[in-house]
């Protein structure tokens, strides 16, 4: 798959003051998935956001972003499209994930240890605030997953807090 390396604005909406910046891997009408781009333009992982996103190429930022970003250490390697590319890296890497899901009552944020998954579910296992694996295994929808990100700068750090 070929990347269009044209960095972008993600939005919620034209006015929204928050966004993410980043290199869109895979776009639909519902979900994106993109490689993230820290601040500075430092790489910051690769990104799935089940949630309709506006983007923009063409803004004072983008063109400061342009003149300071050092493709060479931008991770072109994981071309993640879907949520699914996600859970197969994590697997397939022992990698960790970082993933926000809702409930009918609350919203989730979890660091987590994918296990297994089908269509529908999605099981693994959360690692608590010492970075220790809990060892009752959860089982949700995989609908219910509104943001993933792997190989981030807080992943890779809590990866290697899994080390010591």
């Amino acid at each position: 798959m070929k990347i269009n390396r044209k960095i972008c604005e993600i939005r919620d909406s034209i006015k929204d003051d928050s966004f993410a910046v980043g290199f869109v891997l895979y776009k639909d009408a519902n979900s994106i998935s993109f490689i993230g781009i820290g601040v500075y333009g430092q790489y910051d992982g690769v990104v799935f956001v089940n949630k309709k996103k506006i983007l923009r190429y063409k803004t004072k930022y983008i063109d400061f972003l342009n003149k300071t970003i050092d493709f060479s250490k931008i991770n072109f390697n994981l071309l993640l499209n879907n949520i699914f590319d996600f859970f197969d890296c994590s697997i397939t890497h022992d990698r960790v994930l970082f993933i926000s899901y809702k409930t009918q009552k609350y919203i989730y944020e979890k660091i987590v240890k994918i296990l297994s998954y089908d269509e529908i579910y999605v099981s693994f296992l959360e690692y608590n605030n010492k970075m220790v694996l809990k060892p009752k295994i959860k089982k949700i929808k995989i609908s219910s997953i509104e943001y993933a990100m792997i190989d981030s700068e807080y992943t890779r750090v809590l990866e290697k807090a899994i080390e010591i």
